[in-house]
């Protein structure tokens, strides 16, 4: 049977099991990450949303995650999951990423147009 990582050893030093962990998968220590974080105000790189978006366990607000490009594996910040899964889901294409903001911008005006055509035509009514 394949052994858990968050075994007994590990829970009695979780910043022993973290610094390894961020060690192992990104080549930078516990501290590295602090600092990271301190830089951030604690908040998204992306969205600023402070110390995560998701619920994990109830009540507990998931730590931000290390960001990192997949080509070259530097570190490129701290995000919330929500960001994080949204660069992956884009494959970390900024063109990608610039037609989503063009799209969305572009059909928040189409709306507003609409609404004060709408709102317009209404006022006409009222004044008949």
């Amino acid at each position: 049977m394949k052994k858990s990582h968050s075994s007994k050893h590990w829970v009695d030093k979780p910043n022993a099991y973290k610094e390894y962990l961020l060690q192992r998968n990104f080549g930078i220590s516990l501290e590295d990450f602090n600092s990271l974080l301190d830089s951030q105000g604690h908040s998204c790189a992306i969205c600023r949303k402070q110390n995560g978006s998701d619920k994990h366990r109830g009540k507990h607000t998931k730590q931000l995650g290390v960001d990192h490009d997949h080509d070259t594996g530097a570190v490129r910040g701290l995000l919330c999951n929500d960001c994080n899964r949204a660069l992956g889901q884009f494959k970390d294409n900024p063109e990608y990423l610039r037609r989503a903001a063009d799209y969305v911008e572009f059909h928040k005006k189409l709306h507003v147009k609409a609404c004060s055509t709408v709102d317009s035509m209404l006022e006409a009514l009222m004044k008949c």
